[in-house]
């Protein structure tokens, strides 16, 4: 079983799913609301 997840770039935030052993493995650009660009982290995890 595969767990996936995005997540805002924060360093405390990544920090925490790395210390439950989630691995970044990509980012994703994406708007907000007023169209200002958007970063999210993209996390996974085998069971």
């Amino acid at each position: 079983m595969v767990v996936f997840l995005e997540a805002n770039d924060e360093e405390s935030l990544l920090s925490f799913y790395q210390d439950n052993k989630f691995r970044q493995f990509d980012t994703r650009q994406t708007t907000l609301s007023k169209d200002e660009p958007h970063e999210l982290v993209q996390l996974l995890r085998l069971l």
